[in-house]
């Protein structure tokens, strides 16, 4: 539902909030981070990235300084994050890559196996 709705829950949520809050999301599968941080690129650059525990959190600040009512200014402030973590971003879209191939060519999750049986 996120994806569908573009994730218009959380660009409301970062707008709304208070400068200086700090979001934790956490992800089993990384290979969502990158159309999240797309999102945050187009819609709310006044925020900083970065991500913890090998990817499996992304880890967001709203700067100080941003007026939220003057959506303009933001957007000419370029995006904070570090090279580190580009690379991972870039990492994971190579990841949601493979994994969309590997579901387009047929794979199905197997069902789980039951213990003794």
């Amino acid at each position: 539902l996120l994806q569908e709705s573009k994730y218009i829950f959380f660009h409301d949520l970062f707008k709304l909030s208070q400068e200086g809050s700090i979001f934790v999301l956490s992800e089993v599968h990384p290979r969502l981070w990158p159309e999240f941080y797309k999102l945050i690129q187009e819609e709310c650059p006044y925020m900083q990235v970065g991500f913890n525990k090998n990817g499996r959190q992304m880890l967001l600040r709203k700067s100080r300084g941003v007026d939220d009512g003057a959506e303009d200014e933001g957007s000419s402030r370029p995006l904070m994050i570090s090279d580190k973590d580009r690379r991972l971003v870039k990492k994971f879209e190579e990841l949601n890559k493979y994994h969309e191939r590997k579901i387009n060519n047929g794979w199905q999750r197997q069902a789980p196996k039951r213990r003794g049986a």
